[in-house]
């Protein structure tokens, strides 16, 4: 009966020193992430442990006070990241994280000024005048209309015969003749360049 007990209190020793050590494998960082200039708290900036890429990565988020606590890190000298959008990433190198205490870590954040590109967008209304220098008689033919209207077989001067007052002159020419008016009255632009002709069917002496 004594044996029994000997060894039962040996297993459960045993298992209690295993349940100790594993929890000592592991250490709880805390801190807080502030502007530097205003020490004004950051909200939603991440703090993560330098590791391995292969490692599965150990990170956090700052709460509305720019207060994190980042759990399970191992013992040693780890290093750490901080990173917020509008702001230089702060590393912290070589920390000493210890099994008996809580590691603090507070991090200052400094402002990153760059200058982007910039971007214009605009709009125009379907058949708004793109050519300043016309006031009267002016479509604006979208690329998506080519394949929208019957027998253009991607060709814009087919599509321009579809309105009226335009017509063209064989299948085998370029050749549109608009209001009764001379084909080589028509020039054709290409996003505000002169271009000799918008197809391949182009011949000697047309406009093309």
């Amino acid at each position: 009966m004594l044996k029994k007990i000997t060894l039962a209190t040996t297993l459960l020793c045993a298992l209690s020193n295993y349940t100790f050590s594993q929890n000592n494998d592991t250490q709880t960082i805390r801190g807080i992430v502030v502007d530097a200039a205003s020490d004004y708290p950051l909200m939603g900036a991440t703090v993560e442990l330098v590791t391995d890429p292969l490692i599965a990565p150990i990170g956090t988020v700052t709460d509305i006070d720019g207060r994190f606590e980042l759990k399970h890190v191992p013992l040693g000298r780890q290093s750490f990241i901080c990173k917020f959008i509008g702001y230089k990433d702060h590393v912290v190198n070589d920390f000493w994280v210890v099994a008996g205490k809580e590691g603090v870590i507070n991090f200052q954040l400094e402002e990153d000024a760059f200058i982007l590109d910039e971007i214009v967008i605009y709009n125009r209304k379907k058949g708004e005048i793109i050519n300043e220098m016309e006031s009267l008689s002016v479509n604006r033919l979208a690329a998506e209309e080519i394949i929208r209207f019957s027998g253009t077989l991607g060709d814009i001067s087919r599509m321009a015969q579809n309105y009226a007052g335009v017509g063209g002159a064989t299948d085998d020419r370029n050749d549109i003749i608009v209001r009764g008016n001379s084909p080589s009255s028509v020039l054709w632009r290409l996003e505000g360049v002169d271009i000799p002709s918008p197809n391949h069917w182009a011949n000697l002496g047309t406009t093309g």
